[in-house]
C-alpha cells in the first residue's frame, strides 16, 4: 500500500470518527441533577422534582419525541418547566411542538413561559401557539403568578415574557412561599434577583454551543465570547440560577462537546 492510499484511508477514517462523534453529541441526551435547599421548603415539598426543558427548537429525538418523552417519563416529576424556544422562528413547526407537549402533560403539570424565538413568530402563529398550548393542558405564563400546590404546601412560579423584564416590578406581592420564576435569558439575572426570585429556570445560550475543555462555553446568543452564565448552577444575591444546556439547535446546526440536556431539580428542606 503506497503511502498515499494510507493517507487517504487515514483521512476517511478520521472523518467517520469525527462524524459520528458528532452526531451522538446531537443525539444522546444528558440529564443534570441538582438539588435547591431552602428553608422555605417544608416538609410536603421535601423531594419535589422539577423536570426543566429548553431550547427545544422544534428537535424531536426519536419518532414523535418519543425518546425523550420517555427520558422525562422515567424522571417521575411533580412539575415541569420549559423556559422557552419550544419552537424556532426560523423553520417553525407548532404542530411537532404541541404533539410533543400533549404527551408531557400526561406525566406531570408543564408551566411554559415564551423565548426569543417564540416572541419573534408572527401574531397569528404566536397566539395559536399559546393558545393551543393552554388547550391541551399546559399552563402558559406570561408576566403571570401560579401558585402549585404539592399535597399540603405549595409554591409560586412567575413566567416572564421574554424581553419584558424592564418593565416589571412587585411581581410576587407580599408572600413568604418558595418564589420561582422561569426566564429565558441567564444574563439578566441580576435583574431576576432585584424582583425576588428565590430559583430561576433560564436557557437559551444552548451551553455555549461549543464547549471547550477547561475554558468553558464558546459563545453566547448575544455573541459574547466565553459568557459567564451558560450551563449549570449559580447563585447571585439571594437567588439561585439554573441553567439548562438545552436540547436543539438554531442558526449554529451543531453541538460539539456539548450533548442536548435535561435538567433536574430536587427540592430540600434544610
Amino acid at each position: 500500500m503506497n503511502k498515499k492510499l494510507k493517507w487517504l484511508i487515514a483521512g476517511a477514517v478520521t472523518a467517520a470518527v469525527i462524524s459520528g462523534y458528532c452526531l451522538w453529541q446531537n443525539e444522546d441526551i444528558g440529564v443534570s441533577y441538582y438539588s435547591y435547599t431552602s428553608e422555605k421548603i417544608g416538609e410536603d415539598l421535601n423531594g419535589c422534582k422539577i423536570v426543566h426543558i429548553s431550547d427545544l427548537h422544534n428537535k424531536e429525538f426519536g419518532s414523535n419525541s418519543s425518546r425523550l418523552v420517555k427520558l422525562i417519563s422515567n424522571e417521575q416529576p411533580d412539575i415541569i418547566i420549559i423556559s422557552g424556544d419550544l419552537v424556532d422562528s426560523r423553520r417553525t413547526d407548532i404542530e411537532a411542538a404541541l404533539n410533543f407537549v400533549s404527551q408531557i402533560v400526561e406525566i406531570a403539570p408543564v408551566y411554559y413561559s415564551t423565548g426569543n424565538h417564540e416572541e419573534r413568530l408572527d401574531p397569528d402563529a404566536y397566539a395559536y401557539l399559546l393558545s393551543s398550548l393552554e388547550e391541551i393542558g399546559a399552563t402558559v405564563l406570561q408576566n403571570e403568578t401560579e401558585t402549585v400546590y404539592i399535597n399540603d404546601e405549595s409554591f409560586v412560579i412567575f413566567g416572564l415574557k421574554d424581553g419584558t423584564v424592564d418593565s416589571l416590578e412587585d411581581i410576587y406581592g407580599d408572600t413568604d412561599k418558595l418564589k420561582l420564576m422561569i426566564a429565558h435569558k441567564p444574563h439578566l439575572i441580576d435583574k431576576y434577583s432585584a424582583l425576588g426570585a428565590d430559583l430561576v429556570f433560564s436557557g437559551h445560550v444552548h451551553g455555549g454551543q461549543v464547549r471547550i475543555p477547561f475554558l468553558g462555553g464558546l459563545l453566547s446568543s448575544e455573541r459574547v465570547f466565553f459568557p459567564k452564565y451558560y450551563q449549570g448552577v449559580h447563585q447571585v444575591n439571594d437567588t439561585t440560577l439554573v441553567i439548562s444546556r438545552g436540547l436543539g439547535n438554531s442558526i449554529i446546526p451543531i453541538r460539539i462537546n456539548n450533548r442536548p440536556e435535561l435538567v433536574v431539580v430536587t427540592l430540600s428542606s434544610k
